[in-house]
């Protein structure tokens, strides 16, 4: 199982299940939004992800660059 959130700790998530594609992306773009020489990422299936504090709904296509910016600083934040 693994707990993760954002850096402020107002979204929290549980995996209860194993991460797959696992990987560090260097592209210009994933560099710019992280301020860092890679981004990491992994996959979960969507089962296996709960939401457990902060999320009312998911957003509209509108805000969809904030979700993937949110979800991408929620699984930096990562531990198990």
């Amino acid at each position: 199982m693994i707990h993760g959130s954002c850096l402020c700790g107002r979204v929290k998530y549980r995996i209860n299940g194993a991460l797959s594609r696992a990987l560090n992306c260097h592209c210009s773009m994933c560099r710019k939004a992280q301020g860092a020489a890679f981004r990491s990422r992994a996959s979960v299936k969507a089962l296996e992800f709960e939401w457990l504090q902060g999320l009312i709904s998911k957003p509209s296509s509108a805000r969809r660059a904030s979700w993937r910016l949110m979800r991408l600083r929620a699984a930096t934040s990562a531990h198990g």
